[in-house]
């Protein structure tokens, strides 16, 4: 029994490890393409800070998450979050 449970944390921890580097390696590229300049040549290797938005906030926490392995326990809290909710409002309606 104790060797399933660490197996299991293992694999969680690998695989939020995982999806973590792969949101920050996927962070990194979007923000390292190439932008043009005034005369239309792209410039490589710089900063695309024009194209920030939602998105990369989302992956940046995604990244975050992931590489410091919260990210299992951040998605079962948000599981069991929404089960409350729905189980408070089945409660609501099957109370009358």
């Amino acid at each position: 029994m104790l060797f399933v449970q660490c197996y299991q944390d293992f694999i969680y921890n690998l695989a939020g490890s995982m999806a973590g580097w792969i949101a920050l390696y996927l962070l990194t590229f979007r923000l390292m393409t190439p932008v043009p300049d005034k005369t239309g040549t792209l410039i490589p290797a710089t900063l695309n800070l024009q194209s920030l938005g939602f998105a990369d906030l989302t992956l940046s926490i995604f990244a975050l998450l992931g590489i410091t392995c919260k990210l299992p326990q951040t998605i079962e809290g948000f599981i069991n979050s929404f089960a409350r909710i729905v189980e408070a409002i089945a409660g609501k309606f099957g109370s009358k």
